[in-house]
């Protein structure tokens, strides 16, 4: 069975993409969010990334599992 994308998956995909472009200048980026937008899409844009490292860390957790203790 095949899964749906979801919307969330599809934001998602958009960020790493954007991100990922090394070209970009991200500090650039946060300066123009501040000017631009309201501190809801601040407060926003920190869950994503709070979210995104708490997985990270728990897939990390995961994986460095000692199984002999």
């Amino acid at each position: 069975m095949r899964k749906s994308v979801t919307k969330e998956m599809k934001v998602a995909k958009i960020l790493i993409q954007s991100v990922n472009d090394f070209d970009l200048d991200l500090e650039a980026v946060g300066r123009y969010l501040a000017s631009e937008s309201s501190s809801t899409i601040y407060n926003r844009l920190y869950t994503v990334a709070e979210s995104t490292r708490d997985h990270k860390e728990q897939i990390y957790d995961r994986l460095n599992i000692d199984p002999l203790f």
